[in-house]
Formats: C-alpha cells, structure tokens, sequence
C-alpha cells in the first residue's frame, strides 16, 4: 500500500528541519559552550541549508522509491549525527584542556612576575582575567581588588564591580558558564 504524499512530504519535512536544526546547534556548541571562536552566521545557515535539502530530498526518495527502507535510512542519519556530536565535543574539551594549561602556565608567570613586583597592578588585572575565564571568580574577585586598590584605573574598577555583581547574583561568567 503507498503512503499518503501529504504524509511523506510533511515527515520529511520535519525530520529535515529537525535534522538540521540539531546539526546548526551542534556546530555552534563550540562557541556558547566552550567560548571558542564564532561561527559565523552565513556558514551556519550554509549548512543547515544544505542539510536541510540534502535530507529533505533523499528522504522523500527513499519513501516513494523503498517506503520500508526509510526507517534505517533516518536511523543512519541519526547515528551519523551522533558520531559527529561525539567527534565535535572531544575536539572541544580537547582545545578546552589545552587552552587551561596554557592559561595555567601564565598564571604561574605572573605569580612569580608579581612575587617580585608587588605593586604593579598589572599583574593583578591579568591574573583576574585568567581566573574568570578558568571559572574561579572567587580567585578573580580577589585579584581585581588588588588591581583596584593598586591602580585604581576605569577599567579595574569597572571589573571589580562586575566581578562582585556576577558572584552577589550567581551569575557565571568565563569558562563554566
């Protein structure tokens, strides 16, 4: 017995928008979850375009040419997509870890830099800039107090009061937002 058109075109339909959607959000993790670089908005719509056609079209082929074959056709596609989550998230935590050890290694830097020179708040700026991006606010609280007290400057300030905002109202900046 054929399937109804109107069936097969609106399954295909959302499991194209549906697939491409998840692949969009995929690509994008990098950048809201880990804060790497952004992916533009025109690569993003690129490849959810093309997703979205590619899947669209094979799909409705597949229901008019194999209806009983498109059940593990969807299936591949899903775990094809899955592979791919799995791959983009390792390489994520992979550029994650690497990108503390070397936020790590400064740190040690500029305590040995500030063990030396107490009173630059320079030092000081930095090293709450290090700490909030490695998630530690309270380090980074601290930090930016010294670098206010030191340099009273706009910008230590302004970071001082932010910082202190972000922890009164346990908001979380940095890396483990």
């Amino acid at each position: 017995m054929p399937l109804n058109p109107i069936f097969i075109i609106g399954y295909c339909t959302l499991f194209a928008l549906t697939y491409a959607w998840a692949l969009v959000s995929i690509i994008e993790r990098g950048e809201k979850k880990y804060r790497q670089s952004p992916v533009s908005f025109n690569d993003s719509l690129l490849a959810g375009s093309f997703i979205l056609l590619a899947v669209f079209i094979s799909n409705i082929a597949i229901m008019i040419k194999a209806p009983r074959n498109a059940l593990f056709y969807n299936l591949a596609l899903l775990t094809g997509l899955l592979g791919y989550m799995i791959y983009r998230e390792a390489g994520y935590r992979r550029l994650e870890s690497g990108r503390d050890r070397n936020l790590r290694t400064e740190m040690r830097v500029i305590d040995h830099h500030s063990a030396n020179d107490p009173s630059n708040a320079v030092f000081f700026e930095r090293a709450s800039e290090i700490f909030e991006k490695l998630g530690e606010l309270d380090n980074a609280l601290e930090a930016a107090r010294r670098a206010a007290k030191l340099g009273p400057t706009v910008h230590n300030l302004w970071r001082l009061k932010h910082l202190e905002e972000d922890l009164r109202s346990g908001k979380r900046r940095g890396k483990r937002a």
